[in-house]
């Protein structure tokens, strides 16, 4: 008890050391937590698009390219879709338009994305979420939409509110809480033929999504869909999932990056730190050991040190972490604070944070001993006497 009293004292004493130890341990922290976050909340986007038409086959133009949830450069007439509905094994076809909104400015996730399905259709985009209580889907060929909760949080809107797509008048009916992926919150959903007639997209779709027979495999209907009707890709859950995968490990390998950068550059602060905080305790070590502490003891304190400055600097740098990956995101990607609170653990990767915080606590430690029992064998009258 008289050891971890006197640590306390030493820390509070010596206040431009501990305030140094501290910063540079909570910047460690802080530096960790605000640039892998990005990289996270990036990688859990793309990969929750995963979850899109899982078992259904999703029949784009030939040479489009699939991203995940919408086809990019994909446009199919809609009678293609009355020709897949007579392909032996076919259940259900319904067409489907996306319209990326990309604002000029420079920003990590799109504005929103329309969204055009046949009435009655919505859950083959939306799974059994339904629209927050008091929401509704758009009725037939109506100026009604369903937004997603960004969408909605972003700009103030309400079930009820009025809002103006491409100079049409539209009317929020319903807003959609991100269930089955985070990309519905930046979604506006309506109407296939009011999406047609709002862009331009007369007669035309961007994609079918299929599905097939029970028993019947989607490698096995997609087969007979590209044999059968000219031109199109007829994309299985897993190909869908392999168009995506090179992204995926670009990521996962900037993100292994950014770990080692931080790692190394976490490494400098403690080492540095671990020399200033042994370095400007030279007289006290000596005096201590003069006075009869055993080397035990002065390991001992030296450890609570520096376990107390690493404490108090993580938790300190956890939060300024917090609050700058927060920061970043909102400004790259327009995300709402409510649903950064909602995604806390995945912007977060945790293990990686308790992995390096061990790790860097761990090297403050071996450091210090590592000085102090250097200083220990000089001896206390040297160490005294250089101070002189």
């Amino acid at each position: 008890m008289h050891i971890f009293t006197m640590c306390i004292k030493n820390i509070f004493r010596k206040k431009v050391r501990t305030f140094l130890c501290i910063t540079g341990f909570s910047l460690c922290i802080m530096l960790i937590i605000s640039i892998s976050s990005t990289v996270n909340f990036a990688m859990y986007f793309i990969e929750s698009s995963n979850l899109f038409y899982k078992g259904k086959i999703v029949v784009v133009s030939k040479n489009s390219y699939f991203i995940q949830i919408a086809p990019v450069g994909s446009a199919l007439l809609e009678e293609v879709g009355e020709q897949i509905e007579e392909v032996e094994g076919v259940k259900t076809v319904v067409p489907a338009i996306f319209v990326y909104s990309i604002s000029p400015e420079k920003r990590f996730l799109p504005t929103n994305i329309t969204v055009g399905i046949p009435c009655g259709k919505w859950s083959v985009l939306t799974g059994p979420l339904e629209p927050d209580k008091g929401g509704r889907w758009p009725e037939n060929n109506s100026k009604e939409v369903v937004i997603g909760r960004y969408l909605a949080d972003w700009n103030n809107l309400t079930v009820g509110s009025k809002i103006v797509i491409r100079g049409v008048n539209f009317t929020v009916v319903g807003i959609l809480s991100p269930g089955l992926s985070s990309i519905l919150s930046y979604m506006i959903i309506m109407p296939l033929e009011v999406a047609q007639e709002v862009y331009g997209y007369y007669g035309i779709v961007h994609m079918f999504i299929v599905e097939p027979m029970e028993g019947l495999s989607e490698e096995e209907l997609a087969e007979r869909i590209e044999e059968e009707i000219l031109n199109v890709d007829a994309l299985t859950t897993e190909e869908r999932n392999q168009l995506i995968e090179p992204l995926l490990n670009d990521f996962r390998r900037w993100s292994t990056a950014i770990e080692i950068f931080s790692f190394i550059i976490g490494s400098f602060f403690i080492i540095v730190l671990s020399l200033i905080n042994v370095y400007e305790r030279r007289r006290e070590i000596a005096i201590i050991d003069c006075i009869g502490a055993s080397k035990h003891q002065l390991i001992l304190i030296i450890i609570l040190e520096v376990v107390f400055l690493c404490l108090i600097g993580g938790a300190i740098g956890t939060v300024l972490g917090l609050l700058s990956s927060f920061i970043m995101l909102r400004w790259l990607g327009k995300i709402s604070p409510k649903i950064l609170l909602e995604h806390v653990w995945v912007v977060i990767n945790l293990s990686t944070l308790v992995n390096v915080f061990a790790i860097l606590l761990t090297m403050g430690i071996l450091l210090g001993l590592i000085l102090a029992i250097g200083m220990l064998r000089k001896g206390a009258i040297n160490i005294l006497r250089d101070e002189i």
